[in-house]
C-alpha cells in the first residue's frame, strides 16, 4: 500500500527566467502545483516512470506512522509492487495549500493535505491527512 508521506517536490525550474533571470515566486509556485497535479495524474495512471521522473535520486519519503524510504529506487518500488485498480491499493492524490519557493537554490517545500482513494483516484475517500 503507498503511503502519503510528506511529499516534498524538488522542483527545479530552470526554464522560467523572469527578464532579471531570476524565476518570478508566482511562476515558480505555477510550475510547482502543475508538477503536483501531472504527479497525481501518473499516480491515477499507475504511470511509475513518470511518478518517479519527479525525484532525485537521493530523495527521502517519510511514510505514514514515520517509517522512512531513502532513495529513488525504494520509493519505486512501493510504486512497481501495486496492482493497479485492485481494491487493496490506496491511490493517493496530493493536494498543496502552501508552498514555498527557496533561494538562491531552485527548490521548493510543498505543505498540504493529501486523500486516499481505494482503487482508483475517483473512488470514494477512505483516508486522509495533512
Amino acid at each position: 500500500m503507498k503511503s502519503p508521506g510528506s511529499a516534498i517536490i524538488l522542483a527545479i525550474v530552470l526554464s522560467m527566467h523572469a527578464s532579471a533571470g531570476e524565476p518570478s515566486t508566482a511562476a515558480a509556485i505555477a510550475a510547482v502545483k502543475d508538477a503536483r497535479k501531472t504527479q497525481n495524474a501518473a499516480i491515477a495512471r499507475h504511470d511509475v516512470d513518470q511518478i518517479a521522473s519527479f525525484w532525485t535520486d537521493d530523495v527521502t519519503i517519510c511514510r505514514g506512522l514515520g517509517a522512512q524510504l531513502a532513495g529513488k529506487a525504494e520509493y519505486r518500488r512501493l510504486f512497481k509492487n501495486d496492482s493497479p485498480g485492485s481494491p487493496d491499493v490506496i491511490v493517493y492524490e496530493r493536494i498543496p495549500t502552501a508552498i514555498d519557493i527557496g533561494s538562491p537554490w531552485p527548490l521548493a517545500f510543498e505543505t498540504g493535505v493529501w486523500k486516499g482513494h481505494r482503487g482508483s483516484s475517483t473512488a470514494p475517500v477512505v483516508i486522509r491527512g495533512r
